[in-house]
């Protein structure tokens, strides 16, 4: 029976696959144990229970309990953490994976228990910044930045990236204002989330650029997100933070690497559409003119599918938007 300090976790999902049950003495003098049960899908975590013991606070959670277990051959009486892995069982053996490391460095057990909610939650909260939709969307922003750097020059390509904190569309160049975006479906179908994104400010142009991506497996054309991510930075060089302070606005930070490896190829060549009267949007004018006390709308968010639109021609950062 091998230390759980020392356990492969892909022995451990294959333990649940296979319907395995494996225990694993934790602690230095082996004064709990971790058990994989793979026939009743659970994990367990025994540890000695403290005097001052307090489990209270995790009542709330849905796949985890905590018992009163009985004593061991000393007549130290025990604690058990109990996690239903029916579900998700790479994430309940994670989540278990802290909880141990946590008991082994001395921590006490429910501080232990606490400490591995708490890394949980800002985990959750990290990846809340780039969701499944943000990442497609920040492809789609990379690979323009990538067309403007190559046109224009990195610096202007790094002064043009304007994103959410900096203004209501993504790129603005000399001549014309830029709304990138990037869906993953069929059809040229994109969200719109705000009144103002497709609404041109200071007379100048404004164009929504579409880019469609389809999932692929490894190639010489297909590309992740974390390998745009470095190519850029290779492209941009080190003189400049800029472009870093753009990725973390966006939401990128670089641990996502582990976990973003789906490769994309462009489904189609990208297009730019001119956004003026006939194009349809739900801007302040319309709703100003068309919905009575239309100001007292807070959000306006909605979906657009230019699919049937003619695209704008003779853009040059729109058709040297691929990889080179």
């Amino acid at each position: 029976m091998q230390s759980a300090e020392m356990f492969d976790f892909a022995e451990l999902v294959q333990a649940f696959q296979e319907g395995l049950i494996i225990r694993y003495p934790i602690g230095k003098l082996g004064e709990g144990f971790l058990e994989i049960d793979g026939v009743r899908r659970s994990v367990v975590i025994s540890w000695p229970r403290g005097s001052s013991q307090e489990a209270q606070g995790f009542a709330g959670f849905k796949n985890l309990e905590i018992r009163n277990a009985g004593q061991d051959k000393q007549g130290v009486p025990h604690v058990e953490l109990h996690l239903d892995a029916n579900h998700h069982p790479e994430s309940t053996l994670a989540f278990a994976a802290a909880v141990v490391s946590q008991l082994t460095a001395e921590t006490p057990f429910v501080e232990s228990l606490r400490n591995s909610v708490d890394a949980t939650r800002v985990l959750l909260r990290e990846l809340e910044l780039l969701s499944e939709g943000k990442a497609t969307g920040l492809i789609g922003e990379l690979l323009f930045f990538a067309s403007v750097a190559r046109l224009y020059g990195v610096e202007a390509a790094i002064k043009s990236w304007m994103g959410p904190p900096r203004g209501e569309h993504d790129f603005s160049l000399a001549d014309a204002e830029f709304e990138v975006k990037t869906t993953r479906s069929e059809r040229r179908v994109h969200r719109i989330s705000t009144g103002t994104q497709l609404w041109p400010v200071l007379d100048r142009e404004l164009f929504l650029v579409s880019i469609q991506l389809t999932e692929t497996g490894l190639s010489e054309s297909s590309f992740s997100l974390p390998g745009l991510v470095e190519d850029i930075r290779e492209l941009v060089g080190k003189g400049d933070n800029s472009f870093e302070q753009h990725l973390h606005a966006a939401g990128w930070r670089d641990w996502f690497s582990e976990i973003l490896t789906q490769h994309y190829q462009l489904r189609s060549a990208p297009l730019a559409f001119r956004v003026d009267s006939s194009f349809p949007a739900i801007t302040p004018r319309v709703l100003r003119e068309y919905v009575e006390n239309g100001e007292l709308l807070e959000k306006v968010s909605y979906n657009v599918d230019v699919s049937s639109l003619t695209g704008f021609q003779g853009l040059p950062v729109v058709d040297g938007l691929v990889l080179s």
